[in-house]
């Protein structure tokens, strides 16, 4: 397994992973595409056996950074591949000098909030109706160091 930053011409694969998990809430191409232009933003995907079978996308902003969007491949959850990416995104966010970080996660994706609150995330608030579809919320928050 090898966890590295997206190239642009694998955005395709990215978004064929999106789709599956995501379904009708899902990012478009053009957004895989604008985030690899965001000079905030970082991409990074999971390589197994030559194949994408995940990925994280963080933007840093000054001394935070928002992890905005993370999937595995439904096939290959459960096996260690998601705990293994967030790591990396948290330990790459420590290397950029941030002090928290945060995310969105709906309410009702229970293995996702749980994956979180494993590494010490926790709920911060609830935002009603945030999805599409009406579907709450949870701000989540990691503190990954004290400001000096």
């Amino acid at each position: 397994m090898i966890i590295r930053k997206l190239k642009e011409e694998e955005i395709p694969l990215l978004y064929e992973i999106e789709i599956k998990t995501f379904k009708k809430s899902a990012w478009s191409q053009e957004s895989f595409k604008y985030e690899y232009h965001n000079k905030h933003s970082y991409q990074f995907v999971v390589e197994y056996k030559n194949n994408i079978i995940g990925y994280a996308i963080i933007w840093i902003f000054e001394d935070e950074s928002h992890l905005v969007n993370f999937a595995i491949k439904k096939e290959f959850r459960k096996k260690g591949f998601g705990e293994k990416l967030l790591k990396f995104v948290i330990d790459f966010s420590i290397k950029k000098g941030v002090n928290y970080i945060y995310l969105e996660v709906r309410e009702k994706n229970i293995p996702a909030v749980s994956l979180y609150k494993k590494f010490n995330f926790i709920i911060v608030h609830k935002r009603k109706k945030y999805y599409n579809n009406n579907e709450d919320a949870l701000i989540m928050v990691k503190k990954l160091k004290d400001k000096e």
